[in-house]
This record gives C-alpha cells, sequence and structure tokens, in this order.
C-alpha cells in the first residue's frame, strides 16, 4: 500500500510540487494543488476566483521511514455571485483535520501488526493518543451467539484495566479468539453486576469452572492475607485440602508443587523480598528477544540487556 501511494502521489497531475526539505528528524513536502473550479457551497454557482492562500502543515504517511509533513498552500475562493468564501476540497484532506485519510489507514495497518502504539507514533510523527483514538474506532467486538462445541482457556500476564492477569478463550478446532475476559482472576467483589452476570452464565456452561473460581477467591482471601508463616501454615493446608477435594485435574499440579515446597512457600509470609523485581526484568527480555526474533550471539544479546537497563 505504501509503495503504490509513494509512486501515486510523486506522479500525481493535481499537485504542483514547490519544495522538498529532509532533515534528520522528518521529511518535509511543500505543494500546492492544481487550480480548478469549484461549486460555491451556499448558492451552488461555479467560481474560480481565488481570494487568498494559507499554509496548512498536514502529516502524511511516513517516507523512507522517516515521518512526514505536508505544507499544503491553500486556495481560499469566493464566489462571485453571493460572496461566499470558503476553502478548496483536496479529496484526501478531510475538513478541520491535522492528518490525511492515508496516514489513518496506514496507522490502522500498523496496529495489526506485532509493535508497540510508541514505535507507530514514532515512525508516524503523530502522538500516542492519536493513535490510541484510532485503535478506539476499529470494531472487532466478537459476534457469536452460542458457544462452540470446545473451548480452550489460558491466561496471561497483563497489568492493564486494574488486573495483572486476564484469559484468553479460544475455538480450538477454528483456530480463532473468542474473547479476552479480566472476570475470571479479578475479584469477585470488585465486579459490576453485568460483570456478575456474564460470570454466572460461564459458570452455568461449566461446574468445574465454578469451583475453580471459588478456589481462587479461597485463596486470594485467605492464605495471601495471612500475616505471617504461622497463618499462612494453617490456610494453605487447609486451601490444599479443599483443592485435593474439588477432584479437578488441572489442580492436581498445583497441589503436588504446594506440598513440594510448602515451608518455602509459607516462610516467604515472613520475610518482606520478592522476586517481583526480576520477574519484571525478565519481562522485558522476552520482549526484547521478541522484537528481534533471537540472538544468535550470547554475548551482544548480554550486552543489549544491560545497555537498555543502564
Amino acid at each position: 500500500m505504501q509503495g503504490n501511494y509513494i509512486t501515486n502521489f510523486l506522479k500525481s497531475e493535481d499537485i504542483i510540487w514547490e519544495d522538498i526539505i529532509e532533515n534528520d528528524n522528518r521529511i518535509e513536502l511543500y505543494i500546492k494543488m492544481k487550480q480548478k473550479p469549484h461549486i460555491c457551497p451556499r448558492c451552488g454557482e461555479i467560481t474560480s476566483k481565488i481570494h487568498d492562500y494559507r499554509v496548512q502543515r498536514i502529516k502524511d504517511v511516513p517516507l523512507f521511514g522517516k515521518p512526514t509533513v505536508i505544507g499544503l498552500k491553500k486556495r481560499r475562493y469566493v464566489c462571485k455571485h453571493c460572496g461566499k468564501k470558503f476553502y478548496e476540497h483536496i479529496d484526501y484532506l478531510p475538513r478541520y483535520h491535522r492528518m490525511t485519510n492515508r496516514l489513518s489507514i496506514y496507522i490502522l495497518q500498523q496496529l495489526k501488526k506485532q509493535q508497540s502504539m510508541k514505535d507507530i507514533s514514532e515512525v508516524t510523527g503523530v502522538s500516542i493518543t492519536t493513535v490510541m483514538r484510532l485503535l478506539d474506532t476499529i470494531g472487532v467486538e466478537p459476534d457469536y451467539k452460542t458457544l462452540p462445541e470446545i473451548i480452550s482457556i489460558y491466561k496471561f500476564k497483563e497489568n492493564s484495566g486494574g488486573r495483572k492477569y486476564h484469559c484468553i478463550i479460544v475455538d480450538p478446532k477454528e483456530r480463532k479468539i473468542l474473547d479476552i475476559y479480566k472476570l475470571l482472576l479479578a475479584k469477585y467483589d470488585t465486579l459490576t453486576t453485568e460483570q456478575k452476570e456474564e460470570l454466572e452464565v460461564m459458570f452455568w456452561y461449566s461446574d468445574d469452572l465454578r469451583i475453580a473460581y471459588l478456589l481462587k477467591e479461597e485463596f486470594n482471601d485467605k492464605v495471601l492475607k495471612c500475616k505471617n508463616s504461622k497463618e499462612a501454615k494453617i490456610e494453605l493446608k487447609r486451601w490444599i485440602q479443599l483443592a485435593k477435594e474439588s477432584k479437578i485435574d488441572e489442580f492436581k499440579r498445583c497441589v503436588q508443587v504446594f506440598n513440594r515446597w510448602f515451608e518455602e512457600i509459607t516462610n516467604a509470609f515472613d520475610i518482606p523480598y520478592t522476586n517481583s523485581v526480576t520477574e519484571g526484568y525478565n519481562n522485558k527480555i522476552k520482549v526484547l528477544k521478541r522484537l528481534a526474533y533471537g540472538y544468535r550471539n550470547f554475548y551482544r544479546f548480554r550486552k543489549r540487556i544491560l545497555y537498555c537497563n543502564a
């Protein structure tokens, strides 16, 4: 799309080129449109009389990897019949806008790729707020009336919406995402009435899901709120017993880990340190590795990690 746009833009017969300035930060294109008769928006008569000009700066699709700004010498016409003054019509620029339709489409296309909104903001020269606002215009709400025969649920970590974890609902047969929820891992007393109703519908489909959610609530309300290792040992033993009685296969592994590391886990309630800082750096390393599609040279990888976090 971008290659075709650049070719068409440079070859357009409707554009008169006045200057091109390139610096380290951006490219500036100074143009004006070829003059043509315009219809008066008030009386409908045709006029070609120019009243004055003004230069309008418009952000456009980046060229050669740099943000691009068009300096458009825009005509203001005056109607000979009724005296109405109005600006010339330009197809790629909606009225009162400071960026072209092409740039809006380009940003939406970039949002489909695996890159941050900050990166899109920097390469296009628009604010992150503008990128977010364009994302908000996209209609991606799922449209399904019934659940498929098989659903797959998986949690992932993301600190958005006031939650540390979200879960993804997938149809594994059709290989498509059904929805993203923050409900299953949210505390019940923080949910709205509507969210609680949605949760009850999900529990209606799966009794195991309901039991698992209750176990999660019990763990948060009782175990995690212990003030010391003595309280933690009592509450964690009680929770392990509840998890065993649930007979949910997915909790078997959890119970085994808690039993194996019982003393170490409960002792953590007496110590004010956690592994959260290390986990935070680990997440940054994962992002760095993913963006580079991996590193073959360990020393270069090590240097990049230390440099990015210096």
